[in-house]
């Protein structure tokens, strides 16, 4: 019993521990700020994927060098496992953003983005890079509140979904109002015609801080030849 614990508490052993719970940590907190603002893929999906990010490079490095001394070193390359790591969070991003198609819209890259990036902080704190995986998640931490910061400071973009009466008329009172309230059309996409004549249009739009898009946006639904407007 006395030497399966000396076995369990060797100086490597502890070693590899600490650094896996590093890695959790780092990704828990990265969870948590997903969890406080009601994102998808919380707490539990980002300190899993780091843990196991961080498991994964921990063999990767030191698993098989018993194997590799055996049959030496010729040809044995330890960054196997690693690389597959990034294919497996790639993987788990795709399926999230592709969960989330709506018609043409493409949402959840944040998401998909974090994801992948929780895996590198595994694979960093894994690999003995702590201060590297430490730093890494403090910067992500502050990413959000940078957002924030724009939202305050400057106008965010909206997205509009417009079907209207495709008019001469219509497209001289849209360009009108957009010179008077000063709008920034961002990008702007427009669907078939229809045989009633109506056009679906996509638009991103940006309005100045002095103007209210809620003024905007009930101007527009208030217009005959605008049929069908949401955000």
């Amino acid at each position: 019993m006395n030497e399966i614990l000396q076995g369990f508490l060797t100086l490597p052993q502890v070693d590899y521990s600490f650094r896996l719970l590093i890695a959790v940590l780092c990704g828990a907190f990265l969870g948590m700020e997903r969890s406080f603002r009601s994102k998808h893929a919380g707490l539990r999906t980002h300190a899993i994927l780091a843990g196991g990010a961080a498991l994964f490079m921990i063999l990767s490095k030191y698993a098989f060098f018993d194997l590799a001394k055996g049959a030496g070193l010729q040809g044995f390359d330890p960054t196997v496992i690693a690389c597959y790591i990034i294919d497996g969070s790639g993987f788990l991003g795709a399926g999230i953003i592709f969960n989330k198609v709506d018609q043409d819209t493409v949402s959840g890259l944040t998401t998909a983005a974090g994801i992948w990036a929780t895996a590198a902080i595994g694979m960093a704190c894994g690999s003995g890079l702590l201060l590297l995986g430490i730093l890494t998640t403090l910067l992500f931490l502050l990413i959000p509140r940078l957002i924030a910061f724009n939202h305050v400071y400057i106008a965010p973009i909206r997205v509009l979904y417009l079907k209207v009466q495709n008019t001469p008329a219509l497209r001289r009172m849209l360009k009108e109002k957009k010179e008077e309230y000063q709008i920034q059309v961002v990008s702007a996409r427009y669907g078939r015609t229809r045989a009633d004549g109506s056009v679906s249009i996509y638009l991103q739009i940006r309005t100045p801080r002095s103007i209210s898009f809620e003024d905007v946006y009930h101007f527009l639904k208030a217009h005959p030849e605008i049929t069908e407007i949401s955000i």
